[in-house]
């Protein structure tokens, strides 16, 4: 991997990920051909590109601990570990641990599709001769925030750490999950969680609250 001061260059040296096409020997060309369409591949948005950089990650620590990636189950296990089913979530990370695998930490070393088009526009200088087309804006919206949140804490406990306030804080992994309450009652989700029932609170906040 060609850019180490960023996050997708140190978590694709953590988990040792290497490019998957035999077209490439550099994770980098593939990434970029992968973005662009070049050759033989079909043009990917930063969202769809991230989303297969993760399972990248996903699928280079399960081989590295022994774990089988047969059939549908990296990507079912995937869609369990982002997802929002903290129940299914729990069960998993606990079968992980089972083989040796941290995911927690594996989580939280998966990349925004914000992250990934730093890594591309920023680190590698790149860029595309049409403007891909973002249909999504308000996720987009909350996920770029997220992550400028996520970069001004990084950079605050950069500064505890200096001045010896906090041990250690730049090893500290950093997340943002953006939940919304009801004003009425102690109902809370998850912005996803939300978005996929239509609602925040179903007896205030509801179609008929």
């Amino acid at each position: 991997m060609s850019s180490e001061r960023c996050k997708v260059g140190r978590v694709a040296d953590r988990y040792d990920v290497e490019a998957d096409h035999d077209d490439f020997d550099d994770l980098d060309r593939e990434l970029t051909a992968l973005w662009k369409g070049e050759g033989r591949f079909e043009e990917r948005g930063y969202r769809s590109l991230s989303t297969w950089f993760n399972k990248r990650l996903l699928r280079s620590a399960y081989e590295a601990n022994d774990r089988l990636t047969l059939g549908t189950r990296l990507d079912d296990e995937f869609e369990t570990l982002t997802g929002d089913n903290d129940i299914a979530r729990d069960e998993l990370l606990d079968d992980l641990t089972q083989d040796g695998i941290d995911g927690e930490r594996l989580h939280k070393d998966m990349i925004s599709f914000s992250t990934l088009r730093r890594h591309l526009t920023d680190c590698l200088g790149d860029e595309k001769e049409t403007r891909e087309a973002e249909t999504d804006w308000e996720r987009t919206s909350v996920e770029i925030a997220s992550d400028r949140l996520v970069e001004k804490v990084e950079k605050a406990l950069s500064s505890h750490e200096t001045k010896g306030r906090i041990e250690g804080a730049t090893d500290a992994d950093v997340s943002v999950r953006v939940q919304l309450s009801c004003p009425e009652c102690p109902t809370r989700r998850t912005l996803n969680e939300t978005l996929r029932l239509g609602y925040v609170c179903e007896a205030h906040l509801g179609v008929d609250g």
